[in-house]
């Protein structure tokens, strides 16, 4: 049968090796590719076994670039311990041994990576060696045969074809010249990622309503029972009483202070005026404690109707519930570790304004934390009902997080990374730099999610110049780290 396997991208991780080699074990003879052979078996301790290894990875570095890319972003790979029906597996040598066996007929080839991967046949485990070879680039030189071998000579040019590996043909050869003389793109920049993950986010399930209704249920409790079943009423008008019996001569102010004088002077006074400022002095004495009564009853009371404390608490729900993508997100941020791409230029020549730019493919998510360095947090509860709010102050404050997300903007003096979702794919634009000779780089951090299923990332990238032209492209693989969100356990408490 046909091998089962989606050749569109790089294999990438140990789950991705693993159904790889499911697909050979299933697939025919007649099944091997430009991009992939497999060897059943081969003591990779003898001259045999290094020169075949050698030869395939030399015909799959000899392949043309615009070929090449058609299948598995490029790459090839080389399965020894393998095939169609039978999974017999190599006996494990160590890399740092195997590799100088490789580099007698390699020579400083060393675009290709050498690993083990288990595979379970049902019968046990055994280890498939799996070799990785980069793909072609135009400009790569060809790449012969470094020592003589049984009747192949150095210098022999292995080239791989539709499910073989053999000497190139005349034609194949021209080809491989102009893949020389195409010569390499003029920037020649590197990119690859120095710090950071993808966070492979897991969502805990929660039910938010519940979580609401719990929240709205304990700020309600706080109502007394006897007026939350009653009509609501507003509170009683401030009211100074006087004592000031009808009939009774009454003193103006400006009378009251003269008689206060002419008694502290010692002047005479009447017992009628005596009278009335005794009079003047009580009224005085309780209009002052009734006000200070009145004061005191104004802030041990809350100046809000059960009705409007419900209005209030609906409200702090709606923006409870409004907040949970924002903060869930602030969340996820914190956590992370966000990917350094460093740019690197190899060359002595000054590079103006270089820029570069990620693809990453469908189901990844770019987050720049910049955007969410402002504290984002959940919103504040209403005050609980009964606490002194004398002047209906709180009718009149802004809530604390009207928006998902609310910042004071930001004047920021320099341009960050733009991010485009273009449907498939989405890119990441990073501003333009001068890179010096032999200058490294650190562009800005990115934040990368993607579901919990991932286990790595194959991320595209492109790079131009404005004083040189052409653009260079490349791969950088990123590795991918488990990260579980719990929103009931960042919800906030009752209050």
């Amino acid at each position: 049968m046909a091998l089962d396997f989606d050749s569109s991208r790089a294999v990438m991780g140990l789950r991705d090796q693993q159904r790889l080699l499911q697909a050979v074990l299933g697939a025919s003879d007649a099944d091997e590719q430009r991009w992939l052979e497999w060897k059943s078996s081969l003591d990779l301790t003898s001259a045999h076994g290094a020169f075949t290894t050698a030869k395939a990875i030399l015909g799959f570095a000899n392949r043309m670039p615009d070929v090449a890319v058609q299948w598995a972003q490029g790459h090839a790979y080389l399965l020894v311990g393998i095939e169609p029906g039978n999974a017999c597996g190599v006996p494990r040598i160590d890399i740092e041994k195997l590799d100088p066996k490789l580099a007698r007929y390699l020579g400083d080839f060393e675009r290709y990576q050498l690993t083990y991967v288990p595979f379970d046949t049902g019968q046990g485990t055994v280890d498939v060696l799996f070799v990785d070879v980069a793909p072609p680039s135009w400009g790569d030189l060809i790449h012969p045969l470094r020592k003589d071998y049984d009747k192949y000579r150095q210098g022999t040019v292995f080239h791989r074809s539709s499910g073989r590996t053999e000497p190139a043909s005349a034609r194949e050869i021209d080809e491989l010249c102009q893949r020389v003389l195409r010569g390499t793109p003029a920037v020649e920049v590197s990119l690859s990622a120095q710090q950071g993950v993808v966070s492979a986010v897991h969502f805990v399930d929660a039910d938010l309503e519940l979580l609401l209704e719990e929240r709205r249920d304990a700020l309600l409790a706080r109502l007394p029972a006897a007026r939350r079943s009653t009509e609501d009423t507003p509170p009683a008008p401030y009211v100074v009483n006087s004592s000031r019996e009808p009939g009774r001569r009454s003193l103006s102010f400006s009378a009251y202070r003269e008689l206060q004088a002419r008694q502290a002077a010692g002047g005479k006074i009447t017992d009628e005026e005596r009278e009335a400022l005794r009079h003047a002095e009580e009224s005085m004495r309780e209009a002052s404690q009734s006000v200070m009564a009145t004061m005191a009853s104004m802030f041990r009371s809350d100046s809000r109707t059960p009705e409007q404390f419900r209005e209030e608490v609906d409200a702090y729900v709606g923006r409870l519930r409004r907040a949970v993508p924002a903060v869930l997100t602030a969340e996820v941020i914190s956590r992370s570790a966000p990917v350094r791409f460093e740019l690197r230029n190899p060359t002595d020549r000054f590079l103006a304004q270089v820029e570069a730019v990620i693809h990453l493919p469908a189901g990844i998510q770019p987050l720049l934390p910049e955007e969410y360095d402002e504290l984002v947090r959940w919103p504040e509860p209403p005050k609980a009902y009964g606490q002194s709010d004398p002047f209906g102050i709180s009718a009149f404050t802004v809530p604390p997080l009207a928006r998902p997300h609310t910042c004071v903007p930001r004047v920021d003096p320099f341009p960050r990374p733009a991010i485009e979702a273009t449907g498939s794919s989405t890119t990441i634009r990073f501003p333009a730099v001068d890179v010096r000779a032999h200058e490294q780089l650190l562009l800005d951090p990115v934040t990368l999610v993607a579901g919990p299923e991932i286990d790595g990332v194959s991320v595209r990238w492109s790079a131009t110049a404005t004083n040189l032209d052409g653009r260079i492209e490349g791969v950088v693989q990123l590795t991918a780290m488990p990260l579980t969100v719990d929103l009931g356990a960042s919800f906030p408490s009752a209050p």
